[in-house]
C-alpha cells in the first residue's frame, strides 16, 4: 500500500507491506538512530516518538504510522547543537555502550513535555519500557533530573563523583559510604563510586 510519513521535518511517500514494521521503513530510510534489538517490544531499543508518545517501532506497523508525526533522535534537535537532554546524558556518565541511548533519551523528551518537575518514581516508570544491559539506571535517572532541571531554567543539580582506593589484596574493605550499602532501602540517585585498585595510579576527573 501507498503511505505518506511525517518523519522529523521531512516527509516521505512510499510503499510498503502490511505487514512491514516502522523500525524497518525507518532503517531502510537511513534512521540509524533506531536500533534493532529484540524484535518482538521487549527491550525498546527501538523506541520512537509518534504523535509525542513512545512507541516501540518493531510492533507498529508502517501503515499506522501514516498521517501521523514521527520523531527519531535524528530530530530531537534541528541544529548541529546537543538537545539539553542529550548533554545531560553525556554528563551524568549515563552512556556506556550507548544501544539503548536513543530509546531513553526520547522517552525521557515524552516524559518531559508532559510532566516538567517529574519525581524519581516516574522516571523510573518512563524509561522502564527501554532495557539498559550495561547500568544499574541510577545514572539515567540523574539525567533525567539534570535535562529537567535544565529545561525548567532551574539551577541543574551538582553531579558528584566518588572515589575510593581499593585496600591490597587481602585486607577488609571497610570504607565504602553507608549510603551505598542500602541500609535503609533507599532507592535515591547515588553519585557515581569508582573504585581504583591498589596498584593502581589515582583515577583523575
Amino acid at each position: 500500500m501507498d503511505i505518506t510519513l511525517q518523519i522529523n521535518d521531512s516527509v516521505h511517500e512510499l510503499s510498503v507491506r502490511k505487514n512491514q514494521s516502522l523500525l524497518d521503513v525507518l532503517r531502510d530510510l537511513g534512521y540509524i538512530s533506531v536500533k534493532r534489538g529484540c524484535d518482538v517490544g521487549d527491550c525498546g531499543s527501538c523506541t520512537v516518538l509518534l504523535d509525542g508518545k513512545p512507541v516501540r517501532s518493531c510492533m507498529t506497523p508502517a501503515y499506522k504510522a501514516a498521517g501521523r508525526e514521527i520523531t527519531t533522535l535524528e530530530g530531537l534537535n534541528g541544529s548541529r547543537e546537543l538537545h539539553p537532554i542529550q548533554e545531560a546524558f553525556i554528563e551524568a556518565g549515563a552512556i556506556q555502550c550507548g544501544y539503548c541511548t536513543p530509546g531513553m533519551i526520547l522517552s525521557t523528551k515524552a516524559l518531559l513535555d508532559d510532566n516538567p518537575e517529574p519525581s524519581q518514581d516516574e522516571i523510573g516508570e518512563a524509561l522502564s519500557g527501554v532495557l539498559c544491559r550495561c547500568t544499574g539506571y541510577i545514572k539515567q535517572i540523574a539525567a533525567v533530573q539534570k535535562a529537567a532541571a535544565i529545561l525548567r531554567g532551574a539551577p541543574a543539580p551538582d553531579f558528584e563523583v566518588k572515589s575510593l582506593r581499593l585496600p591490597p589484596e587481602g585486607e577488609a574493605f571497610e570504607d565504602l559510604p553507608a549510603a551505598y550499602k542500602r541500609a535503609d532501602g533507599s532507592r535515591a540517585p547515588l553519585p557515581p563510586l569508582v573504585l581504583t585498585p591498589p596498584d593502581m595510579p589515582e583515577t583523575k576527573f
